[in-house]
């Protein structure tokens, strides 16, 4: 009985319709054409499956790494000045900060000289405490009997009392020899005025060397001959010119320009000879001068409006103005040379018009523009038909041409 409730048991499968347990010949199930059969019957499916992450990847990744880049040439207009006078009112001027620069030269010639000694003297007045007016010319006489003279008329201050205490009035001046030569020269010594001999002046005003007396000479000396002192003059201008333009544009204000030929030069040339008989001398030039310079925006302007030309009322640059030839005279400026000028494409602008918009209204969208001459857009990956959505992926690039 046991047995028979035992051959009585069938499995699920065997029991439902249309799951029938292969058997083969030999009675044993065939358990591997079971496992076959269900693999080929849910196949599709995870094709499918596949497809669809496949497409889900490439679309996460087109938006990731999706851009676009836009080719722009801006409009542009080429500009040329012969002498074209234009009116230009206010102009900014800027004074140069001196510069020095010098040379020595080898005297190679000869002069004959007659040179007086110089020097400075301090005259007292011990007289009294009125003040004493000296004419130029009166002589002073040195304890070796030379005779000097004043350069210039001066007045010597009367005695003051400090503290109980009386000094004399002093003020220096400068005096020269009577005669040339070395005879003249001095060291530091005393002088009497001859003009108060016999009087109560002559003891109570002296003077006292502040320098010793130097210069004089009569004989012949090195001299630089005048070509070479002229070439010298000329290749000492040459040099400076050039540093005085590179530090004065070093302090023009921003958006300013200073053109080469809106500047006047002033040269201060100074030839030292060598002590005695020395074959070398020095050369000094200085250079000092005013700059004109121009506000850039404004200058653009007037250039534009001076001439017929598509770009008026956009903002424009001009990559080349400085290499015009400007003149400035009062309130007109002349003008030489040629230029471009660009209009200017605000890039972030255009970014955002075209971000998110569908690439058949790019056409559209630049039409706003009135910079814009033309452009070309570049989506990427290619099959792209949209702008991306972030403006920042969206790059503008400007021709080299303007």
């Amino acid at each position: 009985m046991f047995q028979d409730i035992r051959q009585s048991r069938r499995s699920l499968r065997e029991v439902l319709p249309g799951r029938q347990t292969p058997v083969s010949r030999s009675g044993k199930v065939k358990t591997g054409e079971l496992i076959v059969s269900r693999s080929n019957r849910f196949s599709p499916l995870i094709f499918l499956l596949i497809i669809i992450v496949v497409v889900i990847g490439v679309v996460a990744i087109s938006s990731l790494f999706s851009g676009a880049k836009i080719f722009v040439m801006p409009k542009s207009a080429n500009l040329a000045f012969d002498k074209t006078v234009i009116d230009y009112t206010p102009v900014e001027s800027m004074t140069f900060i001196p510069i020095s620069e010098s040379a020595t030269l080898v005297a190679t010639g000869q002069e004959r000289i007659s040179e007086k000694a110089t020097g400075q003297v301090v005259i007292y007045n011990n007289y009294s405490t009125v003040s004493q007016k000296l004419i130029a010319t009166t002589r002073l006489e040195s304890k070796a009997g030379k005779i000097y003279r004043l350069v210039e008329t001066i007045t010597v201050p009367g005695q003051k009392t400090v503290a109980g205490k009386v000094t004399p009035g002093a003020v220096e001046t400068k005096i020269i020899a009577d005669v040339a030569g070395e005879d003249y020269n001095s060291p530091l010594t005393d002088f009497t005025i001859p003009g108060f001999k016999g009087g109560p002046r002559y003891d109570k005003f002296y003077a006292r060397s502040k320098t010793p007396v130097t210069g004089g000479l009569i004989g012949s000396r090195p001299v630089v001959i005048e070509a070479e002192k002229s070439k010298a003059i000329k290749d000492l201008h040459a040099s400076l010119i050039p540093k005085m333009l590179t530090q004065s544009r070093a302090q023009i204000p921003e958006n300013f320009i200073l053109y080469d030929s809106a500047t006047n030069f002033e040269f201060n040339d100074k030839l030292v000879a060598g002590n005695g008989t020395s074959s070398q001398a020095t050369l000094t030039s200085t250079i000092s001068g005013t700059a004109y310079l121009l506000e850039e925006g404004r200058l653009i302007t007037v250039l534009l409006a001076s001439q017929s030309n598509d770009l008026n009322g956009l903002s424009v640059t001009m990559p080349n103005l400085r290499f015009l030839d400007v003149k400035i005279d009062s309130d007109k400026l002349t003008v030489t040379g040629t230029t471009k000028a660009v209009a200017r494409v605000d890039a972030n602008r255009l970014a955002s018009a075209l971000a998110d918009q569908p690439k058949s209204q790019a056409g559209a969208i630049f039409n706003q523009f009135a910079e814009i001459q033309t452009a070309k857009v570049n989506l990427f990956p290619s099959w792209l038909r949209r702008f991306p959505q972030d403006p920042a992926k969206i790059k503008v690039e400007l021709s080299p041409a303007s």
